[in-house]
């Protein structure tokens, strides 16, 4: 896969609940930015951007990490218990994403998060 300059495609979660509608909070060539909402009641964020040479760095003091598979990819797991926020990062060699919810449980960001298409 050879990384792209700019967002050729956009990718975004596919496998959602009936009635979840989306937000674009932000597009250029470089990022695209989603909210996502059921009813009126913010579900979870997304991000696709550009993949850079630099990592990505998560503050995960008192946070707990996991590391899984997104789609076959590398992907960290972030929980902030206290402020009861979780964040999934990726790549595919092509694009970075980024997901995270404070109203949603881990399992279920993992499920949108593997249905990026």
């Amino acid at each position: 896969i050879v990384a792209p300059n700019y967002i050729e495609e956009i990718r975004k979660p596919t496998h959602l609940p009936e009635g979840v509608w989306e937000d674009v909070v932000a597009q250029n060539t470089t990022t695209i930015s989603i909210d996502y909402y059921f009813n009126e009641e913010y579900l979870f964020s997304f991000k696709q951007a550009l993949l850079k040479s630099n990592d990505n760095y998560v503050d995960n003091e008192d946070a707990p990490v996991m590391n899984i598979k997104i789609d076959g990819n590398d992907a960290t797991v972030v929980e902030y218990v206290n402020k009861k926020e979780i964040y999934i990062f990726w790549n595919d060699g092509a694009y970075s994403y980024h997901i995270s919810s404070t109203e949603c449980d881990t399992d279920t960001l993992v499920e949108y998060a593997e249905s990026v298409k």
